[in-house]
């Protein structure tokens, strides 16, 4: 029963009722391609639940081939369906390496295409190298496990630099290149300085806030503005006016030149005397002998030293003057004594008269005696302050 439970019943009346297939219900099929042609088929078991809805993954498929409708589909036991198919797409196998413009081998691999299998692929189906792109685009025909060379262009990063004065005023442009790949996730910096230069006599606008790099993805184009403004020029100072040149002084006549004096005439020169001949060189006298060195004294040993007495202390000085009367004869007489040896040598003094023209005075011993005994004192008392 497809439905169960208690219903309403009146005598003499006429009820359908529903009921469930027990088990799977079997059909036939029939697979056709996209162009009709017949793919094979068979009966097949389907609808397992009995509610008469079958799926379409319940079938098996020729190889090779996929549904093109793909879900539910009712069914009724015993019944033939015929079900269109489509080829699934074998993709070819080929070997590909890259090249720059210059003949730069950029690499490349082995790629599937073609997987409509009809022979034709397209270059968008292939992984090209960062930073470069198809020279040549659209389909080229392929064959499995062939090998292809295709040649790629950098793909440049550009930037437009355009420079406007304060005024709006349009200076001059620029355009520079990177001329280096990269991949698009990546900027290139293009630098002030490096990448591109102001317009000569200009210089950045001074208050106005800009950029000095500025980044530009790869593989793409950029433009920038960048405003200046003239370089002042410096005014040169005002020439001074030059002084009034000086007017030159009338020359003076020259004084009249002096008659020159007559020339001296010169006296006959005289004959030189004759030479007169050299003496005879005498002989040198003979060398004398050396007389023998005497030896030496033996030197003596020298006395011991002796302690010298402690100093004493000294006496105050007297304000008296000192009796020299004693010193003075001693010196006298020792002054005698010296006169008698002198006299004794020169017997025209020894009478010991003055002579006429003696300038001796007897005053200068007694004065020469007080002079040394004041001597005399004085080392004592520096010996006693010791």
């Amino acid at each position: 029963l497809n439905v169960t439970g208690d219903f309403f019943v009146e005598e003499g009346e006429h009820y359908d009722i529903v009921l469930n297939r027990e088990g799977a219900a079997i059909i036939h099929v029939v697979f056709k391609s996209e162009g009709g042609k017949n793919l094979g088929g068979g009966d097949y078991f389907v609808d397992y639940d009995g509610d008469g809805i079958a799926n379409y993954n319940e079938l098996t498929l020729p190889e090779g081939y996929e549904l093109i409708e793909t879900g539910d589909f009712f069914v009724t036991a015993g019944q033939s369906y015929t079900i269109e198919l489509k080829k699934i797409p074998e993709a070819k196998l080929i070997n590909v390496t890259f090249f720059d413009e210059d003949g730069n081998n950029l690499g490349g691999g082995d790629y599937f295409v073609d997987e409509d299998g009809d022979g034709i692929a397209n270059y968008s189906e292939l992984d090209l190298p960062v930073g470069y792109e198809l020279i040549v685009t659209g389909d080229f025909f392929v064959e499995d496990g062939a090998h292809y060379d295709i040649t790629l262009k950098l793909r440049e990063t550009v930037l437009f630099v355009t420079f406007i004065d304060v005024s709006g005023k349009v200076v001059d442009k620029a355009v520079v290149k990177a001329g280096v790949p990269g991949s698009p996730d990546e900027v290139h910096v293009f630098s002030l300085g490096e990448a591109f230069e102001l317009p000569e006599g200009y210089q950045l606008a001074e208050g106005v806030a800009q950029i000095t790099d500025v980044p530009v993805p790869y593989g793409t184009v950029g433009a920038y503005a960048m405003i200046v403004e003239k370089i002042a020029e410096e005014d040169p100072e005002d020439p001074t006016d030059p002084e009034d040149p000086i007017i030159p002084e009338d020359p003076t006549d020259p004084e009249d030149p002096t008659d020159p004096e007559d020339p001296i005439t010169p006296e006959d020169p005289t004959d030189p005397e004759d030479p007169t001949t050299p003496e005879d060189p005498t002989d040198p006298e003979d060398p004398t002998t050396p007389e023998d060195p005497t030896d030496p004294e033996d030197p003596t040993d020298p006395e011991d030293p002796t302690t010298p007495e402690d100093p004493t202390d000294p006496e105050n000085p007297t304000t008296e003057d000192p009796d020299v009367t004693d010193d003075a004869k001693d010196d006298t007489k020792a002054d005698d004594t010296d006169k008698d040896k002198a006299d004794d040598k020169n017997p025209a003094k020894k009478d010991g008269a003055p002579q006429t023209g003696d300038t001796t005075s007897p005053v200068i011993p007694v004065t020469a005696g007080g002079l040394s005994l004041a001597a005399i004192i004085g080392v004592l008392a520096r010996k006693r302050t010791k």
